[in-house]
């Protein structure tokens, strides 16, 4: 039996009876995590050399999340974000396994039901940072208008969803416009 008591490449040399020389490469490897704890704010798509590190030749044997809705794993280990959540994802290698924790903090509007009356109001989003850009559009322009801020006004009453997209997320909210003269 031979363990390898740090990562590396090792030559051992063998003679043979008759004097030949048998050579050998033991490829000793020691997978870690490059985070304790991933954070994302968008569906991404993260690569398995992005969060393990001290692989070149092994392979996991299974990559795993506890909670499919808010990440899964695709066939080349790569961690699919999904939805808001935190998930932990378990790395198993021959002999050992080694975990991190993922949390997802996608953006979202602040409600998902607005009224108004003869006022624009300012749509809020949470878990979106600061200048990053969002694209706000209506599904009916005759009930309410959307700008590029997110100011929703009143047109005419009625009902109408607004969309807002950030990266890979969209989100949505119902705008009702009712009282309207």
């Amino acid at each position: 039996r031979i363990q390898a008591k740090k990562a590396g490449i090792e030559r051992i040399i063998l003679d043979g009876v008759n004097g030949e020389k048998k050579y050998y490469f033991i490829y000793a490897e020691n997978p870690k995590l490059e985070r304790k704890a991933l954070k994302v704010n968008d569906i991404v798509t993260i690569s398995e050399d992005t969060y393990i590190s001290g692989t070149e030749y092994l392979q996991p044997v299974t990559v795993e999340s506890k909670k499919p809705a808010v990440a899964t794993i695709s066939q080349d280990n790569s961690i699919n974000v999904l939805a808001n959540g935190s998930s932990k994802i378990t790395v198993y290698y021959p002999g050992r396994k080694i975990g991190t924790s993922l949390t997802a903090k996608l953006p979202t509007f602040s409600s998902k039901k607005y009224t108004l009356n003869n006022r624009p109001k300012k749509l809020k989003m949470k878990n979106i940072k600061t200048g990053q850009p969002v694209a706000y559009s209506s599904s009916d322009e005759n009930i309410v208008k959307v700008n590029s801020e997110g100011f929703i006004a009143p047109v005419a009453n009625g009902s109408a969803t607004v969309t807002g997209k950030t990266g890979k997320v969209v989100v949505s909210c119902d705008v009702t416009v009712k009282g309207l003269r």
